[in-house]
């Protein structure tokens, strides 16, 4: 009997030492609190439960979740923010880093977000399960940028539903495929490159579940490629005579 509860010790302690995802409130690396499986990682909420006010959940200045992170001799990459994870947050600006791929929902309920929100080029999906969003303000949502445009297919559900956001800039030359009725919900602006104007115009969400017609403004100037650059010099070279 006795070995037998030396040997279930000695089983749990293991477990504690190569376990830390099992965890409820994930591991804490720089301030940010993550969920470890295989060599990805999801960014969780600080705390053994979901917030349920400000003071459990993550505050301060300007945060950046980075692409990677390390822990226990792993880099881990940071693929996915996960469930409620910044549920009553209160930030001046949240960025997440390249390699973001997924955002789970009712990750941002109630956030204050005073700037900005940036989601990288990499980020293919923003869900909206659970009203994703819902009583949040956040001014403005990057979703890709110029110079890496953006991956985004899909924004699902009731993604910032009932959120206060103004400005949502999509760098994207292809539109989403879909975007949930409810989706954005308050009708904020969504700047999209000039050169994709005819393409947004003709996406089949352009009106939401109350049959407005989402704004959307063609503001973006494509970015300057290499191109570019070289069909300037040609020209420049050709009307030198050189």
């Amino acid at each position: 009997m006795k070995k037998h509860l030396l040997f279930c010790t000695f089983l749990a302690l293991l477990g504690w030492c190569v376990c830390p995802q099992a965890w409820a409130n994930g591991t804490e690396v720089n301030g940010i609190y993550y969920l470890f499986s295989g060599t990805t990682a999801t960014v969780t909420y600080p705390g053994a439960s979901v917030p349920t006010s400000a003071s459990e959940a993550y505050s301060g200045g300007d945060l950046v979740v980075p692409s990677t992170v390390s822990y226990g001799g792993t880099t881990f990459t940071v693929t996915k923010v996960g469930e409620g994870a910044f549920k009553y947050a209160v930030l001046n600006s949240l960025t997440f880093s390249e390699g973001l791929v997924t955002v789970d929902g009712s990750s941002f309920n109630n956030a204050k977000i005073t700037t900005s929100l940036t989601f990288p080029s990499t980020v293919t999906t923003l869900s909206g399960s659970g009203d994703n969003g819902a009583n949040s303000t956040i001014p403005t949502i990057y979703i890709g940028s110029p110079e890496r445009g953006s991956s985004l297919t899909a924004i699902n559900g009731s993604f910032m539903y009932a959120a206060a956001v103004t400005n949502v800039y999509l760098y994207g030359t292809t539109p989403p495929s879909s975007m949930g009725a409810y989706a954005f919900s308050q009708n904020p602006t969504f700047h999209v490159l000039e050169t994709a104007a005819l393409a947004y115009a003709n996406v089949s969400w352009l009106k939401d579940g109350w049959s407005r017609t989402r704004k959307i403004q063609a503001d973006i100037e494509a970015p300057y490629t290499y191109s570019d650059l070289t069909t300037a010099i040609s020209t420049y070279e050709e009307t030198m005579n050189w």
